[in-house]
């Protein structure tokens, strides 16, 4: 960890007792490694195609650097955060980016991050939808874990398992506690997967100091229309992963230019996602344009 902080440009956080989040231009290790490589989106037979990786900043329960200096008790910055973002934006790379910081402070090393305050955890905890996912089988014995694993093993569906792993976590889950949750929900009708994202965060975010940090991804773009979530009202913070859409006339499985940039969408607006680009990201993938 010494000699990652040392060549990879990580910096000594700042670990402190208030349930706090400030990280300044956070970066996930080993996507950043892969990107130097080249190796990112699985361009096979590309060649290499280096490029850098986009920081990010997380600010939980910390006032404002914009806040006038004259102002005696500015706003604390809200401790739920919700992100959207179209395929392939990298909601899941930057969920997991805050939680490996988090998690590398409590170990006690130097963190990928031009700086961070780190307020102390009691747990960090980590629930990622669609039943727990898989990886890619490149072996009997793997393929033999992935068959028999996830909602299988437990005789719960997807969407049961993500329920009971959400009620687990927020059931243990105190004020000094961290949630990440990617992608919950899935499994299920896109009205009741809304419903349940929307609800958690409300209940979450309503919480204010007596709730736990938390970070939640979704598709769900329902968690900007303030009929379902009054991001404002509820202390829920909403973000995008901003894309540029491809111009008009490039077809539907033109390539969305990816800027990874997180970007304040205010929430409560009656919208304001951006298409999920469902067709562009088949086609990056290889699926046959017949299907």
């Amino acid at each position: 960890l010494a000699a990652a902080a040392r060549e990879l440009g990580w910096s000594r956080p700042e670990v402190v007792e208030e349930p706090v989040l400030a990280i300044t231009g956070g970066r996930h290790p080993l996507a950043e490694a892969v990107l130097s490589l080249g190796w990112a989106d699985g361009a096979a037979g590309a060649g290499p195609a280096r490029s850098p990786f986009i920081p990010n900043d997380t600010r939980m329960g910390v006032a404002d650097p914009g806040a006038p200096p004259s102002s005696s008790s500015p706003p604390l910055s809200p401790r739920v955060h919700a992100i959207t973002g179209p395929n392939g934006s990298g909601k899941t790379v930057y969920a997991r980016q805050v939680g490996l910081i988090i998690h590398l402070a409590h170990m006690g090393s130097f963190v990928p991050a031009a700086s961070a305050v780190i307020g102390l955890a009691d747990r960090l905890c980590v629930v990622c939808g669609g039943g727990g996912g898989a990886s890619e089988a490149s072996s009997s014995a793997s393929t033999a874990a992935v068959l028999l694993g996830g909602p299988l093993a437990s005789h719960h569906g997807a969407f049961a398992a993500d329920l009971a792993r959400l009620a687990g976590v927020l059931a243990s889950a105190g004020p000094a506690s961290v949630v990440i949750a990617d992608e919950v929900g899935a499994g299920t009708l896109a009205a009741d997967g809304a419903g349940l994202v929307c609800a958690t965060l409300a209940a979450l975010g309503r919480a204010g100091g007596g709730g736990p940090r938390t970070l939640a991804t979704t598709h769900y773009s329902e968690v900007l229309d303030g009929r379902y979530l009054a991001a404002a009202r509820d202390g829920v913070a909403c973000w995008t992963l901003s894309a540029l859409a491809p111009r008009q006339g490039e077809g539907v499985a033109a390539q969305p230019l990816f800027l990874r940039r997180l970007v304040a969408t205010g929430g409560g607006g009656g919208g304001g996602g951006l298409p999920a680009f469902g067709l562009a990201c088949a086609a990056a993938a290889g699926l046959s344009a017949v299907v």
